[in-house]
This record gives C-alpha cells, structure tokens and sequence, in this order.
C-alpha cells in the first residue's frame, strides 16, 4: 500500500489544523466520553482544590421577610465519619492506618469549590444523639437495631437529609464541580439524585447513594425514613448482619425501590426517566442526572470507592464488637402499622430541638482540649462545657469554627446580613452568628465557654407543653433579661428581631466604628440584648410583671408575639435553683 499521498497530505500546513480536528472528532465519537475525560483530567491539573471566589457562584433570591436565602437545598455539605476531628482524618492518612489515601484532600475538594457551603461532620456520638434527640422512638429503636456501622451510616444520611437538608456525601468522594451550578439555574428543584447502574433494580436504573441532595422534611424522605424503620423491625438481627445484603436492605438498592415507588405513586412515566446518560429530567421537583454525572465519568463529584479497601466496609466480615446498643426495649409488635407512626420526636414538651449551637471558633473536639490545655482556666472550661453533655445525653452539640461560620452566613443569608456580620472583628463574630445559627437551625445557644450546665435541659420547661422560646431575667422586678443561654424554636420572631436590631446597627455603622471595643455591648453584647428584649416585650410588661409577682412556681408563661414563651425568674438565673451559672 502506497502511504505516500497520506504522508504528504499531513506534512501540508494548511491542511494539518483540519487533520487534527478531524482526528479529535472521530476519537471523541468512538471513544465513551472522551470529551468529559480531557474535561477531568484538565480539571485535576488546573482546579483540583477548588479556588472559586464566591463572587462567580449563585447568589439566590431573598426571603424579604427574614433575609435568608430562598434556595430550596440548604447550603450544608453533610459527612459521617469515625472522628469529626479534622486533625484525625490527616493523622490517619499521614500514618498510614487509613488505606485512602487521599481522603483529606477529597474532604477539602468540597470546601474549595463551595465556599458559600458548611461542611458538617458527624462522629459516632454525635448520630446517637441527634438520633436519640431528634426523632420517634419508632424511629430511635430501628436506628440502635442495626448491627452494624455501615447499616448505621446509610440510614443516618436519610435522618440528617430529612431534618437538615443539603447534600449529603460519602467521606471518600471528591467534588469537581460547585454545587450551586448542579441544578442548571432550575430554582424548584428540591432533590437531585443521580443515575449509577442501568437496568439493575427489578429492570429499573439504580441511583447513587454516595451523593445526593434534598430539601429539609422533603415527603420522599419520611416515607422512606418510617419504611426503612418498619423494615428493621420486621427483620432479625442475623440476617442483617450479612455484609453481603448491605446494599440490598439499607444501601443504594433500597435507596433506588423507594425512589420507583415514590415516582409510581406521582405517575411519573417510569420509561421516560430510564437511560439517562449525559442529559438530565426533572419531574415535579426532583431532578434525576445522568451516568456521566456522579458514575461515570463524574463530572460533578467523584466516587473512590473506599469500602473495597483491605479494611473497607465490605470486607469486615463480622460486625463490629464496638457498636453500642440501644437504651431502648424494643418491641416489634408495637410497630405494625407505619402510617400511625411519626417520624420526629412526638414526647417532646417544647418545639426547641435538642442541640446545643457552639460558635466557639474551632470545630474540633480535639483542637478545643489543645485550647483548654494553654488557658488559664483551661481545666475549669473542659469541665463547664462537658458539663452539657453530660446533662444532656440526647443533645448533639454543633460546633462550628470561624471558617464554619463564615460560609454559614454567607451560604444562607442575605448579601445586607452578610455585610454586616463582615464588618465584625473575626472574634465578635460568634456573637451575632450564634443568633444566626439559632434562626435557622432552632435549639439551645450558651454566651461563652464560661456557662455550666447545672440542671438537664428537657427539665428547663417545667412540663409546659409546645414552646417556642425560653428566656431567663437576670432582675425580675425591673425585666433585666438575661443573654446568658437563650433557647428558641427554629425562626423564631424574637430572634429574628435580635438579627435585625445588629444588622440595622452595624450597616450605619463605619468599619472603624464596627471593631470599636467600645461598641462591644450595645452592637452584640448585653446592651444590645437588653434594647430587643425590653423593645420586644413592651406591650406585655405589665402583664410580665404581675404575672413573675403572682407565680410561686417563680417563672411564667406568656402568649405573644414569640410564641409561647416561658419566662425563668432570677432565681432559676443565679439563685438557689440556677439551672446554669455563669463564671467570670
């Protein structure tokens, strides 16, 4: 065969770009993906960390009513792991003791290319009492049934997604593209899942469970929470401990049933949303992406597969000696009938949440013991702040560092609160953020790391029934509140008016005048607290008082616009009945 005419037609320079493109196009139509291959292997070269300034992302529209932001899925990046420690997760990494490798720097991938997002991580004390604090005991005995980790963590991603929302990922994926550009500009969309295997679940697709994103309390999820539960209950423990019926019973093909079933019961057209590869359908407000998106070849996360490592899930046989068990009795037959069952905690007294907000300028465990260590008052701090939770066995504690904070704010809030929570000094800004986080997530914020816990928070509301706020006065005859430790329902309206009150202050204040110590006080501090509380409470003063003056019991229940709010007298502030005490 006579190649010369070919030779001679790619030595031609004015035919040799033509050639070139020509061959690229026909390797990109022969070979599976290849465009998106050259687009990951030059996203791992150039932008593998993720350096987006927040600027380039998505900034949603605003709830003009409380300034958040109006975007379906929150702005929570949600983990499970052994340690919540980051310190840990490199330790183990650098020692080799975890076989992943490269597991610290996937973590940071979602940091860097989501800065307007929280990452919140998630130990095994952690989900038993988010667990425990959270939901029904329906619920709470199918959690502690499971016997084993991994059952646990698949299970756990359902709870964390129905109370919080958010994406949820595995501990060993890597993002590769923002999340705020996955639902392609489609603001109804409150869930995104992701096509994993064709054909593989009783001739249906099977979606990916390593990734996936909802809104808080979205129907799909507690239909699957209490499906899951009865399930646990009707099982025995020995067949739920075969690792090999894992992905079946909690994993990606329950997780796949459950999503047919739900899509029937919509009549959606099954056949229709069957096949996806490179493009994406929304039905009602779900968005199902492609194989090319979280599978193969990943274009907006991508999954290591950790789990077939030598000490990987899938490989321990047995079931882990460690696990604790439930403090619940279970009795399966109370459980026939999931439609009488609820999903969250029905015996609490109060609408508060049991967490603990903690702002404290580190999310470390491990990091915050270093702190106490150096401080002067080290040993007595390690002690107050272990004192809630010693008290309290089913409040998670949330600590968020600085870092933390910042892409709370400004993942959630609107650009004129993130505005003024910026001119803060980075050591104040705790003080407004704490308020922040009690907004959005509801639950318990303690002043500093000075306040013990004396008496368990589910004794603090005296049996009254559906609380929305708790408030305690330093002086009940002048209605001196105290800011102490603040308890509130998630949006609660007088939290909402403290946000108001320091974004108001500080957006007419200069960034000099914002750092001014001097300031402290009546920007974030007592002062301030003080104006909103008084301000707030001004039409039912009177009420406020005679009511504290009549009561023997030494608090006081009051309807308005907080809610119903109960009222701490001083003596439950720092008299003989504290609940809590504030040291100097």
């Amino acid at each position: 065969m006579n190649l010369r005419p070919y030779w001679k037609m790619i030595a031609n320079k004015r035919l040799r770009p033509w050639l070139i493109i020509a061959a690229v196009l026909l390797l990109i139509y022969f070979v599976p993906y290849l465009d998106l291959k050259i687009r990951n292997v030059t996203h791992i070269v150039v932008d593998r960390k993720g350096h987006r300034s927040s600027a380039e992302l998505k900034h949603p529209g605003t709830n003009p009513i409380d300034g958040t932001l109006e975007n379906n899925i929150p702005n929570y990046i949600l983990r499970t792991f052994k340690t919540a420690n980051r310190e840990e997760i490199l330790e183990s990494v650098l020692n080799g003791s975890d076989l992943a490798k490269g597991r610290y720097d996937w973590f940071h991938t979602w940091e860097g290319h989501n800065p307007n997002h929280v990452q919140i991580l998630f130990n095994d004390d952690d989900l038993e009492r988010f667990v425990q604090g959270t939901f029904s005991p329906f619920v709470v005995d199918a959690f502690f049934k499971l016997p084993r980790i991994v059952l646990r963590a698949d299970f756990a991603r359902y709870l964390m997604l129905y109370e919080f929302g958010g994406v949820y990922t595995d501990m060993d994926t890597e993002c590769w593209t923002p999340i705020d550009y996955w639902t392609f500009g489609h603001d109804t969309v409150a869930a995104i899942i992701g096509v994993e295997l064709f054909g593989t679940v009783d001739g249906l697709d099977q979606f990916t469970q390593w990734t996936m994103a909802l809104a808080p309390k979205h129907p799909f999820m507690k239909k699957l929470i209490l499906g899951l539960a009865a399930k646990i209950h009707s099982s025995h423990v020995e067949s739920m401990a075969e690792v090999d019926g894992v992905v079946g019973f909690t994993g990606p093909v329950y997780w796949s049933q459950m999503w047919w079933q739900y899509f029937r019961e919509q009549e959606f057209d099954l056949q229709a949303m069957q096949g996806l590869d490179r493009s994406y359908k929304i039905f009602g407000n779900v968005m199902v992406l492609g194989h090319t998106y979280f599978r193969d070849p990943s274009v907006f996360s991508y999954h290591h597969f950790a789990g077939e490592l030598k000490n990987g899930w899938k490989n321990v046989k047995v079931p882990e000696k460690s696990i604790s068990k439930t403090a619940y009795a279970v009795n399966s037959s109370l459980y026939f009938d999931t439609a009488t069952h609820v999903i969250t905690a029905s015996n609490r007294h109060s609408n508060i949440p049991l967490r603990i907000m903690r702002p404290i300028r580190t999310n470390s465990r491990l990091q915050l013991s270093k702190n106490f260590q150096t401080n002067n008052k080290g040993a007595s701090q390690a002690k107050w702040f272990g004192s809630w939770d010693h008290f309290n066995k089913k409040h998670l504690q949330l600590l968020f560092g600085d870092d933390d904070l910042d892409r709370f704010v400004r993942g959630g809030f609107s650009k004129r609160i993130v505005g003024a929570y910026s001119k803060l000094p980075v050591d104040w800004r705790g003080e407004f953020g704490r308020y922040l986080m009690l907004y959005k997530f509801g639950g318990v914020i303690v002043d500093s790391l000075n306040v013990e816990c004396l008496v368990p928070l589910n004794k603090w509301d005296f049996g009254v029934q559906a609380l929305d706020l708790i408030l305690g006065l330093e002086d009940n005859e002048s209605l001196r509140f105290s800011q102490t430790v603040v308890a509130a329902g998630p949006q609660n309206p007088f939290v909402l008016a403290l946000i108001r009150y320091i974004t108001d202050k500080l957006v007419n204040m200069s960034p000099a005048e914002a750092k001014d110590r001097s300031n402290f006080s009546a920007t974030v501090g007592r002062t301030m607290f003080q104006a909103v509380a008084q301000q707030f409470f001004s039409d039912q003063s009177a009420e406020l008082l005679k009511g504290l003056g009549d009561s023997r019991d030494g608090y006081f229940v009051i309807t308005g616009r907080g809610g119903k709010t109960l009222l701490l007298g001083s003596k439950f502030t720092s008299g003989s009945d504290a609940l809590f005490k504030g040291h100097k």
